[in-house]
């Protein structure tokens, strides 16, 4: 008996394991958002790029290639360039960040990827898939954002609704949040765990009758 009890108690656990591991994966896809930072690092402006993009809510317009890496606080334009890309319409938010005109950072890394606010649309690595994480950052030596004329803010561009609801955040000047779980989330973790709890009750109960 004490054998066959601890086999059940083995077996039970993985799948409550796994259980656990798909609800904090589904609580960090919950949510998720591309992000752009501008800020002064020192006497020069890093603009960073990360995250992700949901295209449920998107219209393919076309495939471009090459293009400038720049930035244009006046039409809400900040492009990360070199190769092809995805060009995206359906997204709906500020049409600027400052009143500076073009300027040219000095090097650019990661993947590519623009956001154009006077279209508007956003463009993406050349066979995005949805849901794929971008990366990226260019950097303008000697440069302030002063200079360039951009206004310090937040600014939120958004596109989708109901579960494919998806938005980009400019971060110009000051720090992002602090990352928290969004309430969705939070709601999610405390049912999923409500759940779970009811799993290891009812495994726990089985094997005891037996």
């Amino acid at each position: 008996m004490l054998k066959r009890r601890s086999i059940v108690k083995s077996v039970s656990s993985k799948p409550l394991a796994c259980a656990i591991g798909a609800l904090f994966l589904l609580c960090s896809l919950s949510g998720a958002a591309t992000i752009i930072t501008l800020e002064q690092v020192g006497g020069d402006v890093v603009a960073t790029t990360s995250g992700t993009v949901d295209l449920t809510g998107l219209t393919f317009v076309t495939t471009v290639n090459g293009g400038a890496t720049l930035v244009d606080p006046a039409h809400g334009v900040l492009e990360f360039h070199g190769g092809g890309l995805d060009e995206y319409t359906g997204i709906t938010g500020p049409a600027s960040f400052g009143s500076g005109g073009t300027a040219v950072p000095s090097s650019k890394s990661g993947d590519d990827f623009a956001l154009i606010s006077y279209v508007p649309m956003i463009q993406l690595p050349f066979g995005y898939v949805s849901g794929t994480l971008l990366s990226g950052t260019a950097s303008g030596d000697s440069k302030t954002l002063t200079a360039l004329g951009v206004t310090p803010g937040t600014y939120t561009w958004t596109w989708g609704t109901g579960a494919a609801a998806d938005s980009l955040t400019l971060y110009a000047g000051v720090n992002p949040p602090a990352t928290a779980p969004e309430p969705g989330s939070l709601l999610l973790l405390s049912t999923g765990f409500a759940a779970l709890g009811g799993f290891a009750v009812r495994k726990r109960g089985t094997s005891n009758s037996r």
